[in-house]
């Protein structure tokens, strides 16, 4: 029936696009519900690499500098690659995976920047904008963030505690979680505890912590065989690394664990840690800034004094 009907503008997914990036470079001016805004993600791209990764202690994350693809649009921001459960950034309602974008309207562009202006901040109230992909669509969310009173521990704290705690009873106990995981897949076999193997892990422990990089290639572009020879190591066979990063806990005794649980449960590193080839193992631990830890494990299937 003519005259009763009402017009409708036809919009595209990038009209929709447009207007949510718009909103998230204009947060200063405007507000932000805590319900999420969604929009179709259309084709996207993001590519964290690990090699840039950097903690975060401020907000107990590791974070990492991406630009975010979507479509035509690109936004740059932080990755989160680790958000510990029960620190400030976890219990705010962060996860693992959201992009930081903005802090109190300020555009995040790296690691560097957001530590920068967490500190700047300190004290005051916090709301960071991110952007979070729940699999089908991405969702421009405010968080704000739990002040610092409410955190968990500070990292002198966790410096002082963690300090207490011998790195050679703390690599003891990660060889006894080896053991155990390879005993209960079926490997009654102990591996030898190899002193070079554990010479070339925990150079590259100390490594880590002196220059706060994680990975398996340092900031020169070595990676495990590079650094293998430069330990005098030459294997007929293979040199399999794994590396984590646990958060600071109560005792030595739960970080090791956790160290070596975040391994296990990686399908990536569990295959390293249950090689039925292996036949040595080293291990080596430093202790981070915050009181974590840098955890690194090395197996190989030569039989390595």
């Amino acid at each position: 029936m003519a005259g009763t009907g009402r017009a409708q503008s036809k919009r595209t997914p990038n009209d929709t696009l447009i207007k949510v990036l718009a909103v998230l470079l204009l947060l200063g001016a405007q507000q932000l519900s805590s319900s999420a805004i969604v929009f179709a993600q259309g084709h996207h791209t993001l590519h964290p690499d690990t090699r840039f990764q950097k903690p975060i202690s401020e907000i107990s994350c590791w974070g990492i500098p991406v630009v975010t693809r979507i479509g035509a649009m690109t936004m740059k921001g932080v990755y989160l690659s680790y958000v510990r459960t029960d620190g400030r950034a976890g219990k705010s309602g962060f996860r693992h995976g959201d992009i930081i974008v903005q802090v109190n309207g300020i555009e995040i562009a790296d690691t560097e920047r957001l530590k920068y202006v967490l500190k700047k901040l300190e004290g005051g109230i916090l709301q960071i904008d991110i952007l979070r992909d729940n699999g089908t669509r991405y969702e421009a969310k405010r968080i704000p963030l739990l002040s610092t009173d409410q955190r968990v521990a500070t990292t002198s704290g966790a410096n002082r505690e963690a300090q207490r705690f011998s790195v050679q009873l703390m690599e003891a106990l990660l060889y006894k979680y080896i053991e155990r995981d390879r005993a209960a897949n079926g490997f009654n076999t102990p591996l030898k505890q190899s002193i070079k193997l554990s010479a070339m892990a925990r150079a590259y422990a100390d490594d880590m912590a002196r220059r706060s990089f994680t990975g398996h290639v340092d900031p020169e572009g070595k990676g495990p065989a590079e650094r293998a020879k430069r330990a005098g190591l030459s294997p007929k066979t293979y040199i399999a690394e794994n590396c984590a990063y646990p958060w600071h806990l109560p005792s030595e005794e739960e970080m090791v664990a956790q160290g070596e649980r975040d391994l296990i449960e990686s399908n990536e590193h569990k295959v390293n840690i249950l090689n039925p080839k292996n036949v040595s193992v080293g291990v080596g631990i430093a202790i981070r800034r915050d009181g974590g830890l840098y955890v690194v494990q090395e197996f190989s299937g030569d039989d390595i004094p």
